[in-house]
């Protein structure tokens, strides 16, 4: 059974892209997996409160974004 992506899952896709990252780059400047980074893209996980100032670190999202 196939999931929706959630927003959040959209969001970290269409920033990385933007960014110029494939997931295998923004895995490793996170310090994670690159299967971490297909779950959270795909939605099938969340990615903890670390992660998401990680990518706020790396100007990748904002939090004020919606």
């Amino acid at each position: 059974m196939s999931r929706e992506p959630t927003r959040a899952a959209i969001l970290i896709r269409e920033s990385r892209k933007r960014a110029g990252l494939t997931q295998q780059a923004l895995a490793e400047k996170l310090g994670i997996t690159t299967s971490a980074v297909c779950n959270y893209e795909s939605g099938a996980s969340f990615p903890k409160a670390e992660m998401v100032f990680g990518l706020c670190d790396l100007s990748l999202i904002h939090i004020s974004e919606p």
